[in-house]
């Protein structure tokens, strides 16, 4: 899923207040401050979720918020819901490597494909794993246009080498992995479709 700042800050401040509320009522000044949340913005977040019941208000001078049930009663989906967070679904998609990317990254990986849901925006996340763990995260923002002649010609004219500049830079970026003495990882090479994958 996909939060912004509203429903990450509201499971933050939540996790915080469940740390602590069980010695005093926690102030929203003392959750500004561990948590880097700007007060203001805690504010409006506690003011929705008292009015869910997902919090109590305590006056006094040592007063503050508690949670109004135990955290284990707590679902996320009731903190979404008491701050209005529209939360986006990603769609997921494991693969093993397959065919040649890189010289410097061995065949025995995974990908690990994440598309949001498309609205007005889409986004593709990429991430590479070997057996040591996450190597490569990479991920494509775009927004939604209509595909027709003139949007294709604008987006030639306003990048017109732009395929020249990729295949470049990505050779740059190699080179330089190779002055550093990366190691080269040797492949089997075999032609499907116009593409090197492993015999």
């Amino acid at each position: 899923m996909k939060l912004t700042s509203k429903g990450r800050y509201a499971v933050m401040a939540l996790v915080d207040l469940a740390r602590f509320d069980n010695i005093n009522p926690v102030s929203l000044r003392d959750i500004s401050l561990r948590q880097g949340i700007s007060l203001d913005f805690l504010e409006q977040i506690f003011s929705k979720l008292k009015k869910n019941q997902i919090v109590k208000s305590i006056r006094g001078n040592q007063g503050g918020y508690i949670l109004s049930k135990d955290p284990s009663e707590i679902k996320l989906t009731n903190i979404f819901n008491a701050v209005d967070e529209k939360v986006k679904t990603v769609q997921c998609k494991k693969e093993s490597k397959k065919f040649h990317v890189s010289p410097f990254i061995e065949m025995n990986c995974k990908y690990f494909f994440r598309i949001l849901n498309p609205d007005e925006k889409l986004s593709v996340i990429i991430d590479q794993y070997d057996q040591e763990g996450k190597i490569l995260f990479a991920s494509q923002d775009g927004k939604k246009t209509d595909l027709n002649s003139n949007q294709l010609l604008k987006s030639y004219l306003k990048h017109p080498l732009m395929t020249i500049k990729i295949i470049s830079a990505i050779h740059f970026e190699a080179f330089k992995l190779w002055m550093k003495g990366i190691k080269i990882i040797k492949k089997k090479i075999k032609i499907r479709n116009n593409m090197t994958v492993e015999n």
